[in-house]
């Protein structure tokens, strides 16, 4: 591969993953079950910690990352998972990247009155490109601050 073609690929690949990265969130948001687990490889890692290393929750594979959102708050409760100030180190040749983001949680207030920023934190990815395209094979979300 070119060199120039090499950075397409790396760019595309970036294009791809941000995406993913977005659909996790839109999907989390709107109550997007099936949406939401199909942005993970069939044995990924969810991982959920306080910024002290005490565990929120874990999910191994599919099927539990599709038991934990069958019981996350749905719409008319309004969440939105933000994420920015993304970093990606892709391998093109190998299929796989890492990625760092920060990420914000914000929830409408109680009774459904005003705005909450709920948590804020980090989170380390690692991902995959398969047959249908990429998906996250580990997540640690490392929760620096919640309400």
């Amino acid at each position: 591969m070119s060199a120039m073609a090499r950075e397409i690929a790396i760019l595309l690949a970036e294009r791809e993953i941000n995406a993913l990265i977005q659909r996790y969130c839109h999907c989390m948001d709107s109550g997007d079950e099936a949406g939401w687990v199909a942005c993970f490889t069939e044995t990924a890692l969810f991982d959920v910690r306080h910024r002290n290393g005490d565990v929120v929750h874990i999910e191994n594979g599919r099927a539990e990352l599709a038991r934990y959102i069958a019981g996350y708050p749905k719409p008319p409760e309004m969440r939105r998972h933000l994420y920015s100030a993304t970093l990606l180190d892709v391998d093109v040749e190998a299929g796989r990247a890492s990625g760092e983001s920060y990420w914000t949680l914000l929830a409408s207030g109680p009774g459904g009155a005003g705005l909450v920023l709920a948590a804020f934190g980090r989170a380390s990815d690692r991902f995959v490109r398969g047959a249908d395209g990429w998906r996250i094979e580990r997540r640690l979300a490392v929760a620096e601050a919640m309400a």
